[in-house]
């Protein structure tokens, strides 16, 4: 429901030679596949896969939008924690959408937001992602 609060606290780490930067065109395939099949199943039948996944439905464009918000410096991998707020007609909310990237090498990172809010009723998705892969950790639906 607009207004419910929610924390986050999720630990990241990574080592290796120097990160290599590149397209988060895989990042945005597999988000859209994770989102549109996640809240298609979550959404009591207000939207298909098909409908989320129509090119006129924003969800693409928003993604896109707040992927490209995401620096990718010389001295770290483009791999982010990131928690994505839509409201009921999946419209990326992005001003209470955020991310944060990891650590450096060699050490752990550990991602803290406490008290954060829906600003509308909708959906929120946490992820892992770098620029190779996104794994789902948690939606919630708020009403």
């Amino acid at each position: 429901m607009a207004g419910d609060s929610y924390n986050l606290r999720v630990a990241s780490g990574w080592s290796g030679g120097s990160p290599t930067s590149g397209s988060s065109t895989n990042v945005l395939a597999e988000l859209l596949n994770i989102l549109t099949n996640g809240i298609a199943n979550q959404s009591s039948g207000k939207a298909s896969v098909t409908d989320l996944q129509n090119s006129n439905s924003g969800l693409s464009s928003g993604i896109t939008s707040f992927l490209a918000t995401q620096p990718t410096p010389a001295d770290k991998p483009k791999a982010y924690i990131n928690w994505v707020l839509f409201d009921e007609q999946f419209k990326i909310d992005i001003n209470k959408s955020g991310f944060e990237q990891v650590g450096t090498s060699g050490t752990t990172t550990v991602h803290t937001r406490n008290n954060l809010t829906a600003g509308k009723n909708g959906y929120c998705i946490f992820t892992s992602a770098t620029k190779v892969t996104t794994q789902m950790c948690s939606l919630i639906t708020f009403r």
